[in-house]
């Protein structure tokens, strides 16, 4: 586990954002269900960034979509 930090306006956020979680079987799936509960990821999302230092009031929204290597994307 690691932490980085940057500041950034919510308007300079990418339209899509990537998350790879690997999980590539049911071992790596329990372990992000133990941790978060039935659900490791809510469906929708939103982020803001910040502005010299401040927490941006703008916000940025997230919908969540499953990529599988074998599988075509699906949305949650």
């Amino acid at each position: 586990m690691f932490t980085s930090t940057r500041s950034i306006a919510s308007r300079q956020l990418p339209p899509i954002l990537a998350v790879n979680a690997s999980i590539y079987n049911n071992e790596t799936l329990g372990l992000w269900r133990e941790m978060r509960g039935p659900h490791f990821m809510a469906p929708k999302f939103s982020l803001r960034g910040q502005v010299d230092g401040m927490d941006d009031p703008e916000e940025v929204f997230y919908q969540v979509r499953v990529c599988y290597k074998f599988m075509p994307c699906l949305h949650l």
